[in-house]
């Protein structure tokens, strides 16, 4: 039990109604005086409900309100009804295995949704008596989550990339026979009735079960702003330094490994083409309704439009060392991967961008450092046993400061587009060393010295940019005036 340090978890709810045309006063507690409107609801906080379907009265307070003749029936009242929410959570759970060993476990999930339909009084010609109708319900809004996606993080060249994307292609007719029945009439039997190789409620489960490294048949087919965030994490350790045998040789040394990933929808909304329900069964029949489909395209609309999915993971790092030596020398050293997924569901293109990162730095600092060629050192030396110091006490040099760093990137962005023959192509990165070595070095209280070289070097992915070579060096000078 002594393993967990420290657990947070913070739930923020965030939801609100906006009526239009609403023709009642307040008098007590924010009722009417027949104190039935607005409702318990309203002056209690909670939210009132309201369908999402504009055929659907039951139970819903906008029927409600139609009923009792709450709202006004002036046909120049012309906003919409809103309803917003937001539920978030985020935890983190620190764990303590033994001492300066710390695991620091984090969970995120972030929902807002925006509901508007028009609520107002439409005149007909062909009526005698004007009515309130609902119009155009529509939801916009956006996801995100924690998200894990190790599995295929490292599968980095050529063929293994296209390999990957290609079984993303390949997931969509199993996908597509656990969906739906009978055969495509456009892309073949290899998919089912309204369920085609484009079809987003296809392509969606493919591209997450590719890049998850998971089975599509097994694949979860619930709905994904209710699936359940996956785990991140940071990990340090400290305690390296506090072993006999190290203890002579490192003043400090952190261990570090970290790994953060996110699955995000920046936006989504409703199809307004879309239709679950079924006028001769008089129900509700789902997304497989006939008058559902599409005629261009013979595929069924989706309940949202989603018009990308993005996927980002990184290890920051996947290990870093920083180590502290007894002669005040400081050596650091990570390894840091990163990509990005962006899946866009109108240009059926998949924008992927990988990243690694190699750096070593070294920080040296010597004391009492004599360069005898720099004036005044013999002098002061000469001038201080003169006067009787004892030996050993005089301070015959000053701070000498030894810098190295030297950095490796690799960075490529390719663009993969769905049922093409070429194979997928880059379109910008490059692979860039820099290197930096330094000498700095206090003449005096008053004068610096500082030497240094710094060298990068760029060689593009892309053939219509060329490799770009810088080198600096030179003398620096720093006088300060007191």
């Amino acid at each position: 039990m002594l393993l967990v340090r420290k657990f947070r978890l913070n739930y923020n709810e965030v939801a609100t109604t906006t009526i239009p045309g609403f023709t009642q006063t307040s008098h007590i507690l924010g009722m009417n005086r027949g104190f039935d409107a607005p409702g318990f609801d309203f002056i209690s906080g909670f939210q009132p409900k309201i369908n999402r379907r504009a055929d659907e009265d039951t139970g819903d307070w906008l029927a409600k309100a139609r009923s009792q003749e709450w709202i006004t029936t002036n046909a120049f009242q012309n906003n919409p009804v809103l309803q917003t929410s937001g539920k978030s959570i985020d935890s983190r759970l620190t764990l303590e295995p033994f001492n300066d060993f710390k695991i620091d476990v984090d969970f995120s999930r972030n929902l807002t949704q925006n509901f508007s339909e028009f609520f107002k009084t439409y005149h007909k010609t062909d009526e005698s008596i004007d009515s309130i109708f609902r119009r155009s319900p529509r939801s916009v809004g956006s996801f995100t989550i924690s998200w894990f996606s190790i599995p295929t993080l490292f599968k980095d060249d050529s063929l293994q990339i296209n390999s990957l994307f290609k079984e993303f292609e390949s997931n969509r007719s199993v996908v597509s026979e656990l969906r739906g029945v009978g055969e495509h009439e456009i892309d073949g039997p290899d998919y089912s009735r309204g369920f085609g190789r484009k079809q987003q409620d296809i392509l969606v489960p493919a591209f997450l079960a590719a890049y998850t490294g998971k089975d599509p048949e097994n694949f979860q087919f619930t709905d994904i702003f209710d699936w359940f965030p996956r785990p991140n994490w940071q990990l340090n350790y400290n305690g390296l330094s506090k072993i006999p045998m190290f203890k002579n040789l490192f003043s400090n040394v952190r261990i570090s490994h970290g790994y953060k990933s996110s699955l995000t929808i920046n936006q989504f909304e409703s199809d307004l083409s879309y239709d679950d329900y079924n006028d001769t069964l008089d129900i509700v029949v789902g997304q497989q309704n006939p008058n559902n489909l599409d005629t261009l395209t013979r595929n069924y609309y989706s309940q949202f439009l989603l018009p990308s999915v993005i996927m980002e993971e990184q290890f920051s790092p996947l290990i870093g060392i920083d180590i502290k030596f007894k002669n005040d020398m400081n050596v650091n050293f990570s390894y840091t991967k990163k990509r990005s997924l962006a899946m866009g569901f109108i240009s059926y293109e998949l924008a992927e961008t990988r990243s690694t990162t190699y750096d070593l730095g070294i920080d040296w600092k010597l004391k009492d450092v004599r360069l005898g060629f720099l004036p005044g050192f013999n002098s002061q030396a000469n001038k201080k046993k003169s006067s009787g110091a004892k030996p050993g006490t005089a301070k015959l040099g000053n701070d000498l400061s030894i810098l190295f760093d030297l950095s490796f990137a690799d960075n490529l962005t390719i663009n993969h587009l769905l049922d093409q023959q070429a194979g997928a192509r880059p379109t910008r990165g490059s692979k860039d060393i820099s290197i930096s070595p330094s000498i700095s070095y206090d003449v005096n209280k008053n004068v610096n010295l500082r030497f240094f070289v710094d060298y990068r070097r760029q060689q593009p992915y892309v053939s219509n940019s060329y490799i770009v070579v810088n080198t600096n060096g030179g003398l620096t000078v720093r006088v300060k005036l007191e």
